[in-house]
């Protein structure tokens, strides 16, 4: 355990490039990136008028999104240690965030009902996506590039056409806000988790609901659904358990407590290059950022 910011820690993110970088957001309104072999702060980062809400890494490792509760978004230059831009459109808090893994856009999701893309080479967003009637709270992208998926406060779940921006599918069978959607790497599949203690594995070829697995109501919401590096496996995380399980069929063949005390949130990275995983939580009335370490063994 480390102590992360002064006051409460709001949000935190792994880069996916390099597994042992961790990027915290504060009540205090700063970015802290940290290097987990140390547990050393390399860089803090500035300028948010209001506490921290939700961040990004680029997929290059170069660039850390973050966004506020005013609605304004910061991108930093993390190899220059700068500040590269700000943008103020949203009129709510910015949920959620995501680098486009194709070119230099970046969608951004908000309080406002709205869906924003945003070109770095330019001032502005350049497209705005309408249609939820509740806040955004996550937001995917395909691996092709070609799709956009967005959930919401009410459980609804739209994909969007990148290339025309329009909507192409609406699913609302969740009950509760999407906490977690993540597409398959290489298959047309996606999962969606839920605060209803549901995640749901959608054929996107057919656009239907392909299974739906459930955990019990007392360990509260999913917070995290993945699938591993070549898909074979998928991933739940509660602020009780991390789950693994086959999806086909869905079954669950392994169970690690996560034994975190009064952990009410928790990301995961699934390193397969050192063969661990790592889960990281923090309780949002406090600064404490806890780390366990899980081998892949147990998983096998």
């Amino acid at each position: 355990e480390f102590v992360a910011h002064s006051s409460k820690v709001t949000c935190l993110k792994l880069s996916q490039k390099n597994p042992h970088l961790l990027a915290t957001g504060g009540q205090d309104m700063k970015v802290n990136l940290w290097s987990l072999d140390s547990a050393n702060c390399q860089m803090v980062m500035s300028g948010h008028e209001s506490p921290l809400q939700s961040l990004s890494f680029h997929k290059s490792g170069t660039k850390l999104g973050g966004g506020c509760k005013k609605g304004v978004f910061k991108i930093w230059d993390l190899q220059n240690a700068k500040l590269t831009h700000t943008f103020s459109n949203h009129k709510s808090t910015l949920n959620c965030i995501e680098f486009h893994d194709f070119g230099d856009f970046v969608a951004t999701g908000s309080a406002d009902q709205q869906i924003k893309l945003w070109d770095l080479k330019r001032k502005g967003s350049i497209m705005t996506y309408k249609g939820h009637s509740s806040a955004v709270t996550c937001i995917s992208f395909s691996p092709d590039g070609r799709w956009m998926a967005s959930g919401d406060d009410d459980g609804v779940v739209k994909i969007w056409n990148m290339a025309t921006h329009k909507q192409l599918c609406q699913f609302d069978d969740h009950k509760q806000s999407i906490n977690c959607i993540k597409f398959h790497p290489i298959e047309l599949l996606m999962i969606t988790s839920s605060a209803d203690c549901s995640m749901k594995i959608w054929d996107m070829d057919e656009k239907k609901l392909l299974a739906s697995i459930k955990i019990d109501d007392s360990e509260g919401p999913i917070r995290l659904a993945m699938f591993d590096a070549d898909g074979s496996k998928l991933f739940s995380l509660t602020t009780k358990h991390l789950r693994i399980h086959g999806w086909e069929p869905t079954h669950c063949f392994a169970t690690v407590d996560i034994n975190h005390q009064n952990t009410n949130h928790a990301i995961l990275s699934n390193n397969q290059m050192v063969n661990y995983s790592q889960i990281f939580s923090y309780n949002l009335l406090l600064k404490i950022i806890a780390l366990l370490v899980v081998s892949q063994k147990i998983f096998k």
